[in-house]
């Protein structure tokens, strides 16, 4: 996994190239440590779930990631 620095840069470089696609922009490209990486609009949902995988890295480096608990339901 990248160090803290990357990842914070990648995420804003994700979220950038989002708010484009979704304000009209038709093809967005930036660059993720020396790979060009190039979204759609028709790409929107795969480029959500990277900046939410971004966020799940960094949440993790920080200390402050979720922790997933059973839910029981009584009857």
């Amino acid at each position: 996994m990248a160090d803290l620095s990357t990842l914070q840069n990648y995420l804003a470089a994700a979220e950038s190239a989002l708010h484009s696609l979704q304000t009209g922009q038709q093809v967005v490209e930036f660059d993720r440590g020396g790979t060009k990486i190039r979204y759609t609009p028709a790409q929107v949902p795969q480029l959500e779930s990277y900046i939410a995988k971004l966020r799940c890295q960094i949440a993790a480096l920080n200390g402050s990631g979720s922790r997933r608990r059973v839910i029981y339901q009584q009857w």
